[in-house]
């Protein structure tokens, strides 16, 4: 049944809070999530995903988002610094409600035009700040 139970998360220490029936947060920092999958897209009332990364820990780190991303229209928050991120989808940039965005010390340094445009609107300190 379920889809949103169908997340390939359950290997990982991580944390849901669910409302309604919905989950609306999502704690999956310092986890060792390397992908974001398509599954991400059946949580259409997310409004805060952390998935930041520490390069101390030695654990594998974010490398990619799903473009399935999008359909979490309701996301406010949206923490993926310290990962591997090399570049963001362009359906992020439907996410128009962000209050909270932050992508410093990741790798994205060849961003598409309407991405870093997206970007620079929510976290133009982070986008300064990538790892080298």
């Amino acid at each position: 049944g379920d889809p949103e139970r169908r997340m390939p998360l359950e290997e990982v220490e991580g944390q849901t809070v669910v409302k309604n029936g919905h989950v609306v947060e999502l704690f999956l920092q310092e986890a060792g999530v390397t992908e974001i999958p398509t599954a991400i897209g059946t949580l259409t009332k997310l409004k805060r995903l952390h998935c930041y990364g520490d390069r101390e820990l030695k654990i594998p780190l974010l490398r990619s988002i799903s473009p399935a991303i999008s359909a979490c229209s309701e996301m406010q928050e949206l923490l993926l610094n310290s990962n591997e991120l090399t570049t963001l989808p362009v359906e992020i940039t439907k996410l128009t409600r962000i209050t909270v965005l932050a992508l410093a010390d990741n790798r994205l340094t060849d961003l598409p035009k309407e991405v870093r445009t997206w970007v620079m609107r929510f976290d133009p300190k982070g986008l300064a700040l990538q790892a080298k």
